[in-house]
């Protein structure tokens, strides 16, 4: 049996940290803090950190073809553009 060894990428303090992803478009490790309301961002080396304050508490989401959010925010499911920050509500809760 291989073992595996876990190791700090980001010391960010989350809140609630939930949700990690690989985008494979931009190749990038996601992750949102919950009660933070905030969506982070970092290359595999744990550098180039990006934080992006958000509107409400995002749960879960998933990347779209485009590397885009499905975003499950307390509110509705959207479709979030990372680099405009717009969402458009595709239904609501």
């Amino acid at each position: 049996m291989r073992e595996l060894e876990a190791r700090l990428l980001v010391d960010c303090q989350n809140l609630l940290g939930e949700c990690v992803l690989w985008n494979p478009v931009d190749q990038r490790v996601y992750w949102t803090d919950v009660y933070g309301q905030k969506l982070y961002s970092c290359d595999p080396e744990g550098q180039s950190l990006v934080v992006r304050e958000l509107p409400d508490k995002l749960g879960s989401f998933a990347f779209d073809l485009d590397g885009n959010l499905l975003a499950a925010f307390a509110t509705g499911l959207y479709r979030h553009e990372l680099a405009s920050g717009r969402s458009e509500r595709l239904t609501s809760f």
